[in-house]
């Protein structure tokens, strides 16, 4: 690629995609990457669950709001990634156990919770999304 093919290659607006986990970590890391790829001219979009809506729009961030049925996401005024919040605060008490112990009554059953939500994403994700 040429210099000057380079320089029209950056300045071409993209739409961004984003599909974070919707808990406070990683939907703050694309917030920041988003906000900047914004301000850069890009178009950016982050597809999460309805405890987000109208919080990244006001960011000049586009929702995709997916709605999944998830019991996680039924609370329309749930507060963004609470229900993770409240999850990890619940097992508190398991982190006092050994990490073996940790794994069967902390670590198998959170990832099983994060793969069925995945499961149930994967199903929405499929038709919100097309290439031409």
């Amino acid at each position: 690629m040429t210099e000057s093919e380079e320089s029209s290659a950056h300045t071409r607006p993209l739409t961004i995609l984003f599909i974070p986990c919707a808990c406070y970590g990683p939907m703050n890391q694309c917030i920041g990457m988003g906000d900047i790829l914004h301000r850069r001219g890009h178009y950016v979009v982050i597809i999460t669950d309805p405890s987000w809506r109208g919080k990244l729009a006001s960011m000049g961030l586009q929702e995709y709001i997916i709605d999944t049925g998830n019991p996680a996401n039924k609370d329309a005024e749930q507060r963004p990634g609470e229900y993770w919040t409240n999850y990890v605060r619940d097992a508190l008490p398991k982190f006092r156990q050994s990490p073996y112990v940790q794994v069967g009554t902390y670590v198998r059953p959170t990832w099983h919770a994060m793969l069925e939500e995945a499961k149930l994403y994967d199903q929405h994700l499929r038709s919100a999304i097309t290439f031409e």
